[in-house]
């Protein structure tokens, strides 16, 4: 559990440009999705997070409804019409651009704790501010061999788009703390 909140400091951005897992380009319409959504049945994860709104929402589109979605109704800092997963529970946090926050962290933590004790039941996490950077408490948060799955769009100055799925493991895990390990306290 996060002391304090954490900021990524503009230094130290490039440093997190790298995908944390297997990057699908998406190469024609449905292609990222229909190939995570194979892996996801090859793989047979016991628990399945996704991360962004339109990753969320292509994914239940194609038939994968997460275990937990994290949203902020963006999409590349433009505003989007907020995303509803039927039967979910509905949990909000605040969490500002380029930070993780210990609400959002603590949001995480409870949601993962919430679906294994909730018959499988899935829950949507709203983010009030950003949810770009949470990918990294939630793969810290998920079980062992649990994926979580982000939306790598084309922006600032990436010529490709897609979707990354993490398979969550103990190594997977030790290079997310280590990008913790990045970020610094915010000055007030």
């Amino acid at each position: 559990m996060l002391s304090h909140d954490l900021k990524l400091p503009e230094e130290k951005r490039s440093l997190f440009k790298g995908y944390l897992g297997t990057f699908i380009e998406e190469k024609e319409p449905g292609y990222p999705e229909k190939a995570v959504i194979k892996r996801i049945e090859e793989y047979s994860p016991h628990f399945v997070s996704t991360i962004g709104d339109v990753c969320t929402e292509t994914l239940i589109a194609a038939g994968s409804i997460p275990n937990i979605a994290i949203t902020d109704d963006m999409t590349t800092r433009q505003a989007r019409t907020p995303l509803i997963i039927d039967g979910a529970i509905e949990l909000h946090a605040n969490n500002p651009q380029g930070m993780i926050t210990q609400d959002a962290w603590s949001t995480i933590r409870d949601a993962v704790n919430q679906y294994m004790l909730s018959n499988n039941t899935p829950i949507h996490i709203h983010i009030h501010g950003e949810e770009d950077l949470l990918t990294l408490p939630m793969v810290l948060e998920a079980p062992s061999s649990a994926m979580v799955i982000y939306g790598q769009p084309n922006v600032e100055g990436r010529s490709k788009r897609g979707l990354v799925y993490v398979e969550v493991t103990e190594e997977v895990k030790r290079r997310v703390r280590g990008y913790i390990d990045l970020m610094v306290k915010p000055t007030p």
